[in-house]
């Protein structure tokens, strides 16, 4: 029994001396993994890149892999070899909008900055069949003011069973969702109609 006891003790000796990093250094991103990899257990994530700049995690509640970083770090096109191919899309339409504007499938981003103080504006987006699969946002940055934001779809496509949504609000935003067949609402900040 001395001589397992031992033995274990100078095994733990080596193993640390010789810099194998702990499960928890390699989740948290302590360490580089010169090769291979390591098992990832639910709820957790592995951050690459010397600046940490992008996460893979598994969020087991939804089932769902999650791929963040900067838009810079992930490429437009993610393949996972035999499995899927998802793609992502711009973060940000850059300067809020501040006249009615019309969205393709190609130019739509995944933000919509809106800036309607100074007169109404409506966002227009693509038919859902060309969005499957997609969230998007629309937020207000109007800090006063009441001008309507209006959000329809090309074609009279619908919002929630609904040809338009509109508000006036501040700061008001929403989140939808294409199933392809049409948008839904995913989420809403102030008054909608």
């Amino acid at each position: 029994m001395r001589k397992l006891i031992g033995l274990f003790a100078i095994l733990m000796i080596v193993s640390v001396a010789a810099g194998y990093p702990t499960h928890k250094a390699l989740i948290e991103g302590r360490v580089k993994v010169p090769y291979g990899g390591t098992w990832i257990g639910d709820d957790y994530s592995v951050t690459f890149g010397n600046d940490k700049d992008v996460t893979v995690g598994y969020n087991a509640t939804y089932d769902r892999l999650n791929i963040i970083g900067a838009p810079a770090y992930i490429a437009d096109n993610l393949t996972v070899t035999g499995h899927m191919t998802a793609k992502t899309y711009a973060g940000s339409a850059g300067s809020a909008i501040t006249t009615d504007t019309v969205y393709t499938a190609a130019t739509l981003p995944t933000f919509v900055k809106v800036n309607q103080a100074t007169g109404n504006v409506t966002v227009v987006l693509p038919v859902a069949s060309s969005t499957t699969g997609r969230l998007i946002g629309v937020k207000s940055v109007a800090t006063s003011g009441s001008n309507y934001m209006k959000i329809n779809v090309t074609g009279g496509g619908y919002i929630d069973a609904s040809t338009i949504v509109m508000s006036n609000t501040a700061r008001a935003g929403i989140t939808l969702f294409s199933d392809g067949t049409q948008y839904w609402i995913m989420s809403a900040y102030g008054s909608w109609s």
